[in-house]
Parts: structure tokens; sequence; C-alpha cells
């Protein structure tokens, strides 16, 4: 092999190299970047509380009196929403505890035992999404108090 075959290939396959880092790099950025949108639009209630009341600062220019006032209204709201989720999530999972009894019956024992793995799986991949979000949330630096004016 010729000494200029010998560098057209070096020069490919580092052409091939850097396409293939750059790809990955590529993905892993989009990645890092849906992630961080999903988990940003699913704050806890607190830290959307404290961001509302901000907002509502900067565009009303509110008194430290206002905003003393203010402040306990949204905590009220932000645990009431709290607790609404909770009994909308609680009642979801008995809907669902209810479908899961009127399907198994209309199963075949094969289908039983298939039906019962997707279930399995699928209750694993929402074990995984919770755990990956609720781990953000705590790793998470909370937005700052706004501060009276």
């Amino acid at each position: 092999m010729s000494t200029l075959s010998l560098t057209r290939c070096k020069i490919f396959a580092t052409l091939l190299v850097v396409a293939a880092s750059a790809g990955w790099i590529g993905g892993m950025l989009g990645w890092k970047w849906r992630e961080q949108r999903i988990t940003q639009e699913r704050r806890d209630q607190s830290s959307i509380h404290l961001l509302y009341l901000r907002r509502l600062e900067e565009a009303l220019h509110l008194t430290p009196e206002q905003r003393g006032r203010i402040a306990p209204v949204l905590d009220q709201a932000s645990e009431r929403t709290r607790r609404l989720s909770a009994q909308v999530a609680s009642d979801a999972a008995r809907i669902r505890e209810d479908m899961r009894a009127a399907i198994i019956p209309l199963l075949t024992a094969e289908q039983r035992a298939s039906y019962e793995k997707f279930e399995a799986d699928r209750e694993a991949r929402h074990d995984r999404v919770r755990s990956n979000v609720r781990d953000y949330l705590e790793k998470k630096p909370k937005p700052p108090a706004p501060t009276p004016r």
C-alpha cells in the first residue's frame, strides 16, 4: 500500500471517529436537555408558589406588607393542591386495580402470565421515572425566596 493510500485511510478513519464522537456528544446533550425540560415542568409545589410570588412582586411592585399577606395564601393553595393530587393518585390507583381485576378473568392461563409480566414491566418503568424525577428534584437547588422591597 502506498503512503498516499495510507494517508487517505488515516484521514478517513479520523473523520469517522470525529463524526461518531460528535453524534454521541450531540445525543447526550439532547438527552440532558430533554431531561431538564421534563423535570422543570414537574417542579414541586413550593417552588412553583415561590416563582409565582416573585413574578407577582415584579409585575405588581408589591409592598413588603402585601408580600407578607400574599405568601400565606399561596402556601395554603399549595397545600390544598398537594392534598388534591394525593387524593387523585389514590383514586387512580383504585381504578387501575379494578381494571386489572376485570381483565384477568377474561384471559387464558398463558395470557394471564404474560399480562402479569406486562404489568410488572410497566410498573418498573414508572418506578424508574418517578425515582429519576425525585432524585433530580432533591438535588436541584430551590429558587431563592423573593426579596422584600
